[in-house]
């Protein structure tokens, strides 16, 4: 919000309505998996345009209600494909975490994170906390801008939980709502790329009600990172049907709105 509590509109948006507005197109319904533009432009956000993972097409992108609905596609893929019924979050968390996981028939727990009285992550009970879960146990982290204390890992502390991750064989749930809010665009998804370099499968979750102002309009992703581009293809199935299930396919408003202004150099660089 602005300083007088009003939600701004970017110009750049503005100018990607009127575009819209002038198109004149009908309102159909769109691809289960979402506008494929804005799939394609997820992960050049989430990888970098010169990613391994986009060149090797081992990850996939199902367009979704928000980062909520990203979440909660995930919750539903793994629980109901792969059978995992065990989540761990932060302590404290964004509060929809563990209710999307609970719903979704999970057992959640937590692992520590803040330490109040110093006002810093409790790193070494944190580390402690996550090499104590069960194996396979899907552990959600923040990529950045952590909600709701602000207190974001450093780099040795990321490559040092990635290690625990790997070695206690857990599923991690990346969350970037905020990419652009702390360092910068590319800065802040360091730890998704950290991730994607270890080879390793995971999932992101991401939204850009934040960075376009478009809360209303329900625009996320989840992207599902995997072995190979066969993998990717056949969890990408899986993750339509959880979609059809859910809501059947996403609104192209918002989705529309956001592959104009990336899909523009002029927009997408102002």
């Amino acid at each position: 919000q602005t300083e007088e509590g009003k939600i701004p509109v970017l110009n750049v948006v503005r100018e990607a309505e009127t575009r819209l507005y002038k198109a004149n197109k009908p309102h159909g319904y769109g691809p289960i998996s979402g506008n494929p533009d804005v799939d394609h432009y997820i992960q050049e956000l989430l990888f970098g345009k010169d990613s391994e993972v986009i060149a090797s097409k081992r990850a996939c992108t199902v367009q979704s209600l928000g980062g909520t609905g990203a979440i909660k596609l995930a919750a539903d893929l793994l629980h109901v494909v792969l059978g995992k019924n065990k989540a761990a979050t932060s302590a404290p968390t964004w509060g929809n975490h563990n209710t999307i996981f609970k719903q979704a028939g999970y057992e959640v727990s937590h692992y520590r994170y803040y330490n109040k009285e110093a006002g810093t992550i409790d790193f070494d009970h944190l580390i402690g906390d996550i090499r104590a879960l069960e194996a396979g146990t899907v552990v959600v982290l923040h990529a950045c801008c952590h909600n709701p204390t602000g207190l974001d890992f450093s780099e040795e502390q990321w490559k040092t939980l990635l290690d625990v991750i790997v070695e206690r064989g857990l599923t991690p749930l990346l969350d970037i709502a905020y990419q652009g809010f702390d360092k910068g665009l590319d800065e802040d998804a360091s730890s998704i790329r950290l991730f994607a370099k270890a080879g390793i499968s995971f999932l992101v979750s991401s939204s850009f009600s934040k960075s376009f102002s478009l809360y209303g309009e329900r625009i996320g992703g989840l992207t599902v990172v995997t072995q190979n581009a066969d993998e990717a293809a056949r969890v990408l199935s899986q993750v339509k049907q959880m979609a059809r299930a859910n809501y059947s396919n996403p609104p192209l408003y918002g989705a529309a709105l956001v592959a104009t202004v990336l899909g523009d150099p002029k927009l997408r660089a102002e």
